[in-house]
């Protein structure tokens, strides 16, 4: 499953938050959401403000990485087969 991330429209800081109903939980001794609301709210602009959600840059980084690995390692498995059908 892809890693999102939310940020802010207006500066694109990932600094941000949503407000939310919660109540106890008496079982768990945790506190569970119950609803979240529709508002949300940028730290760094210090208001309210559109969230869009992107994936996270690092995943995509290490997807990309691992794409060039197994690139890498298809074209080294090439070359000894080459080498060895040349030995």
């Amino acid at each position: 499953m892809a890693r999102v991330k939310y940020i802010c429209r207006v500066c694109k800081s990932d600094d941000v938050g949503r407000d939310a109903w919660t109540q106890w939980d008496m079982e768990s001794q945790q506190w569970q959401v119950q609803n979240l609301m529709s508002e949300s709210f940028c730290f760094k602009c210090d208001g309210e403000t559109i969230l869009d959600q992107v994936r996270d840059p690092q995943e995509e980084e290490d997807e990309r990485v691992k794409e060039l690995l197994r690139i890498l390692m298809k074209a080294v498995r090439q070359m000894e087969r080459e080498e060895k059908n040349n030995a």
